[in-house]
């Protein structure tokens, strides 16, 4: 018995020792601001594989055995993550499991007309382009607004969304704000 035992912790305490040093050491990627997109429905595969693409990780397997034995797996969000240089891998697994993704925002001001909304909507960045065209027929029909016009249907806030974010989307946001307010 105390053999088998012996043989056992021969075994353990070095992998244990290596686990706990793949943990906490600094990756040290060599560009100093990157940013990663995890795209949704991505397995954990796919995204250690994309950490290697991208020269974060050298290898995959410690990162796919590190995430599922800690049981986050299935618990990675999709988003686009700036990473620090001198990030660890549980501090990376962390981040994509808590969604810490960059996000982007638009602002619609008040008394702004759907013309300036979508000219906005069109200089960010942050925003995926999906109608075509851009007019407010279109859009009350895209949104199934009961009026010919979206003109005035939309809530005057800021809007925070993950990047690349349907256009189409962000304004559903502000078009149910707008009717919640309505109702109050």
């Amino acid at each position: 018995m105390k053999k088998w035992l012996f043989r056992l912790m021969i075994i353990f305490i070095p992998l244990v020792v290596w686990i706990i040093h793949f943990l906490v050491t600094p990756l040290h990627i060599n560009k100093a601001d990157l940013a990663i997109e995890i795209e949704p429905g991505s397995s954990l595969k796919s995204i250690a594989f994309q950490l290697v693409d991208e020269k974060i990780l050298n290898e995959p397997w410690r990162f796919i055995l590190l995430s599922k034995a800690l049981g986050q797996s299935r618990k990675l969000r999709p988003g686009n993550y700036n990473l620090n240089p001198n990030i660890t891998p549980y501090q990376l697994l962390k981040s994509f499991v808590e969604g810490r993704a960059t996000e982007g925002s638009i602002t619609f001001i008040e008394g702004q007309d759907l013309d300036a909304m979508l000219n906005k909507i069109k200089a960010n960045d942050s925003i995926k382009k999906t109608m075509k065209p851009y007019d407010s027929k279109t859009i009350a029909l895209a949104l199934g607004i009961p009026y010919q016009s979206a003109e005035g249907q939309f809530f005057p806030d800021t809007y925070y969304f993950s990047r690349n974010t349907a256009d189409i989307e962000i304004l559903r946001r502000a078009y149910k704000a707008m009717q919640k307010k309505i109702r109050l």
